[in-house]
């Protein structure tokens, strides 16, 4: 099945948006879309899982680093995350 034909037969139920992009999920194959902006991408349950675990470890690590910044400049430090790596 080419990938034209695939997408025709998803139909996708919306699972959350907001002004960066949206998330939907095909109950049919069970595959996840993410859109962000002109881009689609489509995703296995699993590996949906692991792109969101990258971007809480992501987001983790820019407070981390936001909060040192701000701690240097106070003169003190700051605890890293557990799960930066």
């Amino acid at each position: 099945m080419s990938k034209d034909q695939n997408q025709e037969a998803c139909s996708h139920y919306g699972l959350s948006q907001n002004k960066v992009g949206a998330v939907s999920l095909c109950p049919s194959c069970g595959v996840l879309r993410l859109s962000i902006a002109h881009v689609s991408i489509r995703l296995e349950p699993e590996d949906f899982d692991q792109l969101t675990q990258l971007m809480v470890s992501a987001q983790a690590h820019l407070e981390y680093l936001a909060d040192a910044h701000e701690a240097s400049l106070a003169g003190s430090n700051v605890e890293a995350p557990r799960n930066m790596h």
